[in-house]
């Protein structure tokens, strides 16, 4: 028997749990059917509550092994949310579309279909470790583009493809400097896809449809166009086709003049031999790969170069963990520790290529000076000029032209649709060229991380002018 003081302490523990479940819920109230972690209800700490009230009480009625994946949960919850709350029709008539679709997945799941196996399993699992910073769960990428499917749909043949798709959720951690999204992936058939295609943002509303709790935007992988059609990348195929034609050819002709035909280098003379050598990589390579320096050269730079080169690699591998890594608090504890203000500053890096650029061009400018008696003409400056964009703009240009045209054929992952610039250098890609593409918006640039080649280019211009105005005016 219990006594009375053990049962009114049973007591007031019960009504103390039934209290604060209360109080959650009214934290909550207007928590969808989602495992989401907003920032518009609350602090951080009662947001996790309302994680786990929305997991303990709201779960799935359906049988199916992947009820309890957050990503069905949320496309049933953003569908019903636009046929509830949403005025667009023609969403409103995407998103009923896209729901029968869903039904039918899971009908045909109960009735043992693995293509709809394949559908269910490849969506995103639950976003455990969220309490730690875990912002995303890619799913099935292969899986899902494998799924193949005739399904019978009012006694009508349809084909049905898996298209790999992702919910994202936006938000701001204050701790961490980079803006935070939660990414779910989604498996969808043709019907969802369009409903993806066209609804690109959603808004989950409180069941009144007048109060915003969640938020993000939906995205499904683009389908390429095939490649009889495409007229670039059939160009970029025929380019560097060509190209690599010639490195074969020189390769060959190399190989051949200096093993079996060394009494005779009169033949490498010929206007043939001469065309395909420079592309040898018989020669070239070793070229590449020597370690000999011109004389007068500055060897210290190139350890300068080595170190800072290693540092911006450092500094970008933890640039880029917080948009995949799975514990995402601690980033932000060691951001705060004195070893790692390394990867912090990492930018100084960059100062460090600025100011060697600067060194080596005010060098170059100094010997030519002394070698022509402090007297440069004007066919010396234009040297100048066209020496610096030689070195750097072919290269470039065969990047841009081969990232521009059939790079996005031979690339796949669960983050293709991540890399957006693909279609800015289709469009923008003479920014590049001209060495202005930094001076433009970065969500709209052209590869991105090239844009130091466009600071370096214009700060070599304003330094070569300023230098030669000093030759003119002081000497």
């Amino acid at each position: 028997m219990y006594s009375t003081i053990q049962i009114i302490i049973l007591l007031i523990f019960l009504s103390f749990i039934c209290s604060t479940f209360q109080n959650d819920m009214k934290i909550c109230q207007h928590f969808p059917n989602v495992y989401y972690k907003t920032s518009l209800i609350g602090e951080p700490s009662d947001n996790l509550k309302c994680l786990r009230i929305a997991k303990a009480i709201r779960k799935p009625a359906s049988k199916s092994p992947f009820s309890s994946r957050i990503a069905p949960i949320l496309m049933q919850n953003i569908l019903t949310n636009i046929l509830n709350c949403s005025s667009n029709t023609k969403f409103k008539n995407l998103a009923a579309n896209c729901l029968t679709e869903r039904e039918k997945i899971l009908t045909e799941l109960e009735n043992g279909e693995t293509w709809a196996y394949k559908f269910e399993d490849s969506h995103g699992i639950d976003l455990s470790g969220t309490a730690v910073g875990r912002k995303q769960s890619y799913g099935e990428y292969d899986q899902c583009k494998s799924i193949s499917a005739n399904v019978k749909i009012n006694g009508v043949d349809e084909k049905w493809e898996g298209s790999y798709a992702r919910i994202s959720f936006m938000g701001l951690r204050p701790d961490i400097f980079i803006p935070d999204s939660f990414i779910i992936a989604f498996c969808v058939a043709p019907n969802c896809r369009e409903f993806m295609e066209n609804v690109k943002d959603f808004r989950i509303l409180n069941e009144n449809c007048s109060v915003i709790v969640g938020e993000g935007d939906l995205k499904v992988e683009k389908k390429l166009v095939p490649l009889k059609s495409d007229k670039s990348s059939i160009g970029g195929i025929v380019f560097f086709s060509i190209f690599g034609f010639f490195m074969a050819v020189g390769s060959i002709l190399d190989y051949y003049i200096s093993f079996y035909n060394k009494g005779n280098r009169n033949w490498a003379k010929g206007n043939v031999a001469r065309f395909f050598l420079p592309f040898s990589l018989y020669t070239n390579i070793p070229k590449l790969l020597k370690g000999r320096h011109s004389p007068g050269s500055f060897t210290a730079i190139h350890g300068v170069r080595a170190i800072t080169v290693s540092w911006i690699v450092l500094t970008h591998v933890y640039l880029i963990y917080p948009q995949i890594g799975t514990d995402i608090n601690r980033f932000g504890d060691m951001m705060r520790t004195f070893t790692f203000q390394a990867v912090v500053n990492g930018q100084m890096g960059v100062d460090t290529f600025l100011v060697l650029s600067g060194f080596l061009s005010v060098h170059a400018f100094i010997r030519d000076m002394k070698k022509t008696n402090n007297n440069l003409p004007i066919k010396k400056i234009i040297n100048h000029f066209v020496h610096r964009f030689w070195r750097i703009l072919p290269m470039y240009a065969a990047v841009i032209c081969f990232y521009s045209t059939f790079y996005e054929r031979i690339r796949q992952g669960p983050r293709n649709m991540v890399m957006k610039d693909i279609h800015f250098c289709k469009k923008y890609w003479w920014r590049n060229i001209l060495f202005i593409n930094n001076l433009f918006p970065f969500n709209d640039i052209c590869m991105g991380h090239t844009w130091y080649l466009g600071v370096d280019m214009q700060l070599y211009v304003v330094a070569a002018f300023g230098l030669f105005l000093y030759v003119i005016i002081i000497i």
